[in-house]
């Protein structure tokens, strides 16, 4: 971890291990839009701070294995012309909700993220059993984020979303 006493002015650094439970969603959401208002007095930044924060910790809270102890790691980062928000969690790669993530993630790399979002709304509208998918699509075309996910530490999936810092 960077020094904070040489950290740029406005520099975020917040890390946290949490259990996974519904409130702490909301809570994280209202932590890091406050946190990037502080940092960055962007209204719109600010504002997609929040909603990405929210989303990703309840994907995780709802689609995290826990079947073991384990807990919700976030953080939220800095660093020069972007912010990271980032959640990890024990998964089950044989889930089809990681099997879902991993095909959304394909889905907005090899199409424009408003193109993907409106295929998606559209096969929802065509048939009715067909449902979710739709949470990481609407970050990356309204909150105009990049999204990306590993595995790492074991069976750990962390899910990251890359905001444009406003200059």
């Amino acid at each position: 971890m960077s020094d904070l006493n040489s950290a740029d002015a406005g520099a975020v650094v917040i890390r946290l291990s949490l259990t996974p439970d519904w409130p702490k969603a909301d809570t994280v959401a209202i932590l890091a839009k406050t946190a990037a208002s502080a940092a960055f007095a962007h209204a719109d930044l600010s504002e997609s701070a929040g909603i990405v924060a929210d989303e990703l910790m309840e994907n995780t809270i709802k689609y995290g294995d826990w079947s073991c102890t384990a807990n919700v790691t976030f953080s939220l980062l800095s660093h020069s012309d972007q912010l990271e928000i980032e959640v990890s969690s024990p998964c089950d790669s044989t889930s089809p909700h990681y099997q879902r993530l991993w095909a959304s993630l394909r889905n907005i790399e090899k199409a424009n993220p408003r193109d993907s979002y409106l295929e998606r709304l559209a096969q929802i509208a065509q048939d009715h059993n067909e449902r979710g998918g739709l949470g990481l699509l609407r970050l990356a075309h309204e909150a105009n984020c990049r999204l990306s996910a590993r595995v790492a530490d074991g069976e750990r999936l962390h899910v990251r979303a890359s905001l444009p810092i406003p200059r």
